[in-house]
This record gives structure tokens, C-alpha cells and sequence, in this order.
């Protein structure tokens, strides 16, 4: 672990703290040196700045000489290389330089050796009264230069460390707080955003550390509501560190057994629920306040085995503090009950029988995979809205030529009040294609879902971020002659406005990198196409903020589908929600917003390189900066939980050593903090250049070109206006679909919609506003009567 205190800068720290006795070998030293070799001083002081004009730089260096004025005849150049220069003054002093005049100008002023002697009992008592503290990291400071705006760069090398995304947390609000796990188990810290940092995997720093060569095993770190970070560093050995003040001091727990997994309680950051695992059998623990210092174990021998069974928190925030929820084996069945307890397991309440897994929605649902036979072959999903008092069997189409290879659910997104869910299917030869499946999304009741697109290519499937309803993903080519249903080298990108009522391709650029014109024409069949590639990594398919109002990153190519080779993959930009495109870069690019979206950085994925490209003016231009003098593998381009920083973090690898690279941008822009004149009007809109969700939303950002920076405390404001309604704000209602991106709303289910009730129901007849309510199995199972319409309004709209 490393630290810093200077948001990463030139003081990065290491661990090597100079003892007493350390001190009176300085004293000696320094003293030896003082009294043999009196201490010169005669160099006058200067000023060193500089003038850049584009990427050249001319360096200045001022001296004064007091009370003395030089004649021209009166300087001499003396030797061939230039550098000994004297000069005599109208004064009659005699001045020398032995650099060309550069900072070192001397004067005639000798010590003596009796200040020698001072120097010497002064060096002294310093290095035993202050023992050196020197676990700062080294680092190289350079800067880019572009015009009169620069970029600070601060390079620190982790000597034969690795460091992995995941194991890279940024704590505290004010962003200055960063804590890095190496993939050696050796735990770095940084005080001041990333410029410099300090091990604090250390004897001095975590008591009685032991196991040295792969001390730590994971980092949890959390904010509490005073400000303060509190930190958990769960060892290899069973023990786990805490600090309650922002990693200042450590305290340790010693454990009965290692924890391979800890959770922080979502209301108290002092409250841990913790699991272990002793002789292949999951063990959880539990502590009210680590202050205490003591960990007890949840003695509950029900547990499910598996780990997604054990307790986890509640975070329905009308429940106790200490509700949890677990999944509790029952005889004789290799299902589970879904139980919650306020009491740490003291007591408990079964919520639900023969449950497969659950997951929990904020604030207060629960989303259940529930087994149908005694082998769980079969599931249907349930979802709970009220924290587990009820359930509701969620509804899919009755399509069951098309449904009946469906092997298993995933919850793909909640963020937008309606529950998107991915069913992966086995078709055809299973060893054909890596996996496909269907996208259904759920009506405002949470209840009914409609197919929204079917043979999807999963995990390509991406909600923008920042403006509602836009999503992106991709689907293969049906082929109802094939065995697999699809065209296997056949995928294209598609792009809906409407939460997936709608589905169309996405119109290539005009031009490509090099601004050729790329004659793709959608009419044509050709269109632009995102992912990744084979064997890349998924950091770079599609990448945007919630704060950048539309501006979106993405690798892929032009063309008529997906092309995988990589001469035809290339980095592209929009700034209004994907509905235009421009290519920027040759190539795959990792890439990183800052500032609220004012700042973009991005740099080669796929070779080692030195050089990143950012723009501060919405992609309207891009830089090109040098940020080390050696070429490495880029792993990512980090910044704030916020993207509200304008500084960064680049991290990758060089010769088995990690290298982190503090990139700071304060000084990156033409013109100073944004105000109102910089700004302007911009709403987003659909394909057809209609209203986004029944609502035009008019947000305040940047006019195009300025280069000025929001700063962490900005918020983006907006306003709407509602819009008359057209057929883009519906999609389709239950047991309708879209069989191609182009038609119409199409009738799917295997029976008339009017007696899809009537038939689960045996002949029973419901009211429209009349739920029957039956016990079955042991649990409550609803049927709500339902009339589809073809179309229905899309959610929120």
C-alpha cells in the first residue's frame, strides 16, 4: 500500500523511515563533509521560467547582480564550448559563470570552516531530534504544452507490482482519497487525487502485518456521513485492518479464519457482515461497531452452501438497521427458502419457498428466480415490490415455439423505473456461437413484459447515460432456414430512442479518421457497427457519464455487420446521444471523461504507447501528449466517482513494474470557469428529429468551441417541455412484438390475449380490476386479468 498527501505529485512516498540510529550516521556524515569540505555558497540566486509556442518551449533564466552595472566590453566568452563567461562590472567585481550563464552564477563568497562546525551541530540535532521520514515514492514531474494551456504529469513506478481496475477505489467525496490494491496483495494509498502515493502495507503502519509476500486479499473503503473514510483491509492471514480516520493509523482484528468477503452496512459504515470458509462450509460473522474490535459468528446452520445464499444487508430503508436477507436449506430439498431476520438471525420469517436465487433492487425490490420442479430444471421469476411481504409471478409472452429454449434470466438493467431482463437460449448446435438470447422489459407494474429484441448478441447491450430511454445493442441476422435461427458471422449495432419501443441501425459517419468520405448509406445496408473485437477487454466497446450530456466514446467499424479484424476497428464520437457519429481515431482507444463531460482523454488499447489524445472542447479538436518517456500497455484511464475531477489516473504496465501516471488538466483550457455566456441551449432528439420520451428536455451546456471548465460542485441544468404524442412514444404491449426494426406491433402468444387467463386460471373468469388470489405450494400466487392493446406507452413517457 502507498500513500500520498500531495494529491500525487512530486512527493510520492515509500517505506523507509530513518531510525535514531540512522540520524547519528547522518550527524557523522554530514559533519565529516561540513568541517573537511567548508560549504561554498556563492551562487547567486535566479528565476527560471519559459515561453512555449506550440510543442517548443524557450527556457529563461534570470539573475540579479545588486548594485552593479555591465558594460558591453566587460564580458568575455572564454573557451571554444562557451561556457566560462567572466564579467567585470563599472564597479570593478568580477563575476563568473561556467554554464553559458545559465543558474549558476557565482559570487565571491567562501564559508569558512567554523561555519562548517554551525552547520555540522545544527545537521546534528535535526537528524536526531527529527528522524528522517522518507517513504515518499520518487516520481518524474514533465508537462505537456498545447498553445498557452499545459497539462502537469506525474509518473510513479510501482516496482514489480501489477494493478488490476477493480482493485482501484476512489473514497472520499472531495475525490483526494484513492486506495490501490496490487495484484501482490501490496495495498498503495494516495492523499491528493493520485500525484503522489505511499506503501501502506507496512510493519510501521499495519500491526503485526506477518506474510509479507501477498499481505492483503481485498480493500473495502466507504465514506461515513462526518466525511471521514473508513477503511477494511482483509489480510491473508486471519486478520483485518480498519482505520475510522481516512487511513491517518490502523487497528487489527484477529479472526478466527480469513475472510474471502466482507459487506459494509449501507446505513452504518462501522457495521460489517463478513464471510469465511472453514472446511468447504461457508461460515458468515458479524459486528455491531469494529471500534469493538470483535466479531461474532451468526450461528445459523441453514444456510444455504452456496455462497449467493449467505446473509447479506437490507437496503429497504423502512427496515431495522440490522435487516439482512439469506437463503435457508430446507429437508429433504435441494431448493431454498428466501428468509429476512432484524435480529441477526435470532429470528427469522420465510418470505418465499423453492427459491434459486434472489437479487435486490433499491430501494425495496426483490427479484426471484423460483424453482418450478424439485431439480430447479425449470424456474419462473417472481418479483417482490414491498421488501419481501408479497410476491407476483412476472409474465412473459406465451410464445412457446420460440420461448421453450430459454436456460436462464439476468437482470440487465433497473435504472429507468422499468426491469430489463436478458433470457439466454441454447438453439441449434450450442457449440455453434458463444450465446444469444431476448431482451424483455417490464411495464410500470413491474408485472407483464414485453419481448423488446430477440436473437440479441449479449453482453453487447449498453443504456446511455444521462438522457432517458436511449439504448444500444446488438442482434444477429435471423435466418429461419438455419438450425441456429441466425446468420453466425452476422451482427449488426442498433440504437432505440424510445426504451426499446423502437429499434434502428445507426447511421455511419460522414467521413472516416482520416476524412475520406465513407459513402455508407443505410439504405445501402451499411451502416456503423459497435463492439469490441475478439479478445479484448470490455472496458471499450461503448463508453459515457451520466453527467456528459450525450457525449458518447465507442470502438467499431463501418460496414454491413460487425467486423472483427482489427485494421477495421477505429475509435468514434457523439456528442448528441448516438444519434450522429464522427470517427476520431485509427484504431482502439481506452478512454475517460472528466469534468462533468468537459474533458475527454483517451489512449491506444492495443499497443504499448506513450502518447494520449485529449480534447477540451467537445471533440472538437484533439491534442496529442506525451505523458512518459516509456512506451507501456495502457490499462485504463481512471478519474472521480463524480467525472467531476479535471485530474486523472493512467495506469498500466512496463517490464513488470506497474507505472501510474497523474495526469492534471487545470490548466488545460483557454479560458477560465464556465459561466452563463458560455453555455447555450441544446435538447436531445430521436432518428426522426422528434421529442425523446413524449418530452423535449432543454439542458444548458457548452457552446460549441469554448474551452472552459465546469468545476466539481457544477450541476448541468434542464427543464422540459411535454410533447403532443406520435407512435414513437409507444411500443409494444404485452404478447405483441416487432418482428423485424420496421413493422408494425405484431400479435406473438400462442392464444388469444383475451383467454391467456382463462386458461391459467382453469375456466375462472376475472374482473379487469379483480386479482384472484390462491395457495399454492406454500406460497401466495397472483393472476391480474390483462387486455393488450397492441401498443401501450413506453414508461415515464
Amino acid at each position: 500500500v502507498y500513500k500520498s498527501t500531495n494529491e500525487g505529485g512530486e512527493n510520492n512516498m515509500k517505506n523507509s523511515k530513518a531510525t535514531k540510529f540512522e540520524g547519528w550516521v547522518l550527524l557523522i556524515i554530514c559533519g565529516v563533509i561540513a568541517i573537511a569540505f567548508p560549504v561554498v555558497s556563492d551562487t547567486l540566486p535566479n528565476v527560471v521560467s519559459y515561453c512555449h509556442s506550440g510543442n517548443t518551449t524557450v527556457k529563461i533564466t534570470e539573475t540579479i547582480l545588486e548594485s552593479q552595472e555591465i558594460r558591453d566590453y566587460s564580458i568575455h566568452y572564454v573557451t571554444d564550448n562557451n561556457q566560462l563567461i567572466y564579467i567585470k562590472t563599472a564597479a570593478g567585481q568580477v563575476y563568473k559563470s561556467t554554464n553559458e550563464g545559465g543558474e549558476n552564477n557565482m559570487k565571491n563568497s567562501k564559508a569558512t570552516k567554523f561555519e562548517g562546525w554551525v552547520l555540522l551541530i545544527i545537521c546534528g540535532v535535526i537528524a536526531i531530534a527529527f528522524p528522517v521520514v522518507s517513504d515518499t515514492l520518487p516520481n518524474v514531474v514533465s508537462y505537456c504544452h498545447s498553445g498557452n494551456t499545459t497539462v502537469k504529469i506525474t509518473e510513479t513506478i510501482l516496482e514489480s507490482q501489477e494493478i488490476r481496475d477493480y482493485s482501484i477505489h476512489y473514497v472520499t467525496d472531495n475525490n483526494q482519497l484513492i486506495y490501490i490494491k496490487t495484484a501482490a496483495g501490496q495495498v498503495y494509498k494516495s492523499t491528493n487525487e493520485g500525484k503522489s502515493w505511499s506503501l501502506e502495507t507496512t510493519e510501521e503502519k499495519l500491526p503485526h502485518l506477518g506474510k509479507k509476500d501477498f499481505p492483503i486479499r481485498d480493500i473495502v473503503a466507504v465514506q461515513a456521513d462526518d466525511g471521514s473514510a473508513v477503511i477494511y483491509l482483509m489480510g491473508n492471514d486471519p486478520k483485518i485492518w480498519f482505520s475510522i480516520d481516512s487511513g491517518n493509523s490502523y487497528q487489527y482484528v484477529e479472526l478466527e479464519k480469513s475472510f474471502w468477503r466482507v459487506s459494509v452496512n449501507p446505513r452504518d459504515p462501522y457495521k460489517l457482515l463478513a464471510h469465511a470458509l472453514f472446511d468447504n462450509d461457508y461460515v458468515s460473522y458479524y459486528t455491531n461497531n469494529i471500534v469493538d474490535q470483535e466479531f461474532k459468528r451468526i450461528d445459523y446452520d441453514l444456510f444455504s452452501e452456496y455462497s449467493t445464499g449467505l446473509p447479506r444487508w437490507s437496503i429497504n430503508p423502512e427496515h431495522n438497521v440490522d435487516g439482512m436477507y439469506a437463503l435457508i436449506a430446507r429437508e429433504n430439498d435441494n431448493r431454498f427458502a428466501l428468509v429476512y431476520s432484524d435480529d441477526i438471525f435470532q429470528t427469522t420469517t420465510i418470505l418465499l419457498n423453492s427459491v434459486s436465487s434472489y437479487s435486490l433492487v433499491h430501494p425495496n425490490k426483490i427479484l426471484i428466480h423460483r424453482c418450478v420442479d424439485m431439480s430447479c430444471t425449470y424456474m419462473n421469476y417472481l418479483i417482490s415490490s414491498d421488501g419481501g411481504e408479497s410476491f407476483e409471478e412476472i409474465l412473459f409472452p406465451d410464445e412457446n415455439e420460440d420461448m421453450a429454449d430459454e436456460k436462464g434470466y439476468q437482470e440487465f438493467d433497473t435504472s429507468e423505473d422499468s426491469i430489463w431482463i436478458y433470457v439466454s437460449r441454447t438453439v441449434g448446435d450450442p457449440n455453434a456461437i458463444t450465446e444469444y438470447g431476448d431482451l424483455f422489459k417490464s411495464n410500470a407494474f413491474d408485472k407483464d413484459f414485453v419481448r423488446t429484441l430477440k436473437y440479441v448478441n449479449y453482453p453487447y447491450v449498453n443504456r446511455i447515460q444521462g438522457i432517458e430511454g436511449i439504448y444500444v445493442a446488438n442482434q444477429y441476422i435471423e435466418d429461419e432456414h438455419s438450425v441456429n435461427k441466425v446468420k453466425l458471422n452476422e451482427v449488426r449495432s442498433l440504437i432505440s430512442f424510445n426504451k426499446g419501443g423502437e429499434w434502428a441501425v445507426i447511421p455511419a459517419p460522414e467521413k472516416d479518421h482520416n476524412g475520406v468520405i465513407t459513402n455508407c448509406k443505410v439504405e445501402d445496408g451499411c451502416s456503423l457497427h459497435l463492439h469490441q473485437g475478439t479478445e479484448r477487454k470490455f472496458l471499450i466497446w461503448l463508453y459515457n457519464i451520466p453527467s456528459s450530456l450525450g457525449s458518447i466514446i465507442a470502438t467499431g467499424n463501418i460496414g454491413h455487420y460487425v467486423s472483427e479484424k482489427d485494421d477495421h476497428m477505429h475509435t468514434f464520437y457523439s456528442q448528441n446521444g448516438g444519434l450522429t457519429w464522427k470517427a476520431i481515431k485509427q484504431g482502439i482507444h481506452i478512454s475517460e471523461f472528466g469534468d462533468h463531460g468537459s474533458i475527454i482523454v483517451m489512449a491506444d488499447y492495443t499497443d504499448a504507447t506513450n502518447e494520449l489524445f485529449y480534447s477540451v472542447n467537445d471533440g472538437g479538436s484533439w491534442v496529442s501528449c506525451e505523458f512518459s518517456d516509456k512506451v507501456f500497455d495502457v490499462e485504463n484511464i481512471r478519474v472521480s466517482q463524480g467525472w467531476d475531477s479535471r485530474e486523472f489516473v493512467l495506469y498500466g504496465s512496463h517490464h513488470q513494474n506497474a507505472i501510474l501516471v497523474h495526469l492534471d488538466f487545470s490548466d488545460a483550457f483557454q479560458h477560465g470557469k464556465c459561466s452563463a455566456d458560455d453555455l447555450e441551449e441544446w435538447s436531445p432528439t430521436d432518428e426522426h428529429g422528434k421529442c425523446v420520451m413524449g418530452r423535449q428536455v432543454i439542458y444548458k451546456r457548452r457552446k460549441e468551441g469554448r474551452e472552459c471548465w465546469f468545476g466539481e460542485e457544477h450541476e448541468h441544468v434542464s427543464y422540459h417541455k411535454n410533447c403532443s404524442c406520435s407512435l414513437d412514444d409507444y411500443e409494444c404491449d404485452h404478447c405483441f412484438e416487432r418482428l423485424d426494426i420496421n413493422s408494425e406491433c405484431t400479435f406473438v402468444c400462442t392464444e388469444d390475449p383475451l383467454e391467456i387467463n382463462k386458461l391459467v386460471l382453469e375456466g375462472s373468469i376475472c374482473d379487469t380490476d379483480t386479482d384472484l388470489r390462491q395457495i399454492e405450494n406454500g406460497y401466495i400466487r397472483t393472476f391480474t386479468y390483462i387486455h393488450s392493446f397492441r401498443y401501450r406507452l413506453v414508461e415515464n413517457n
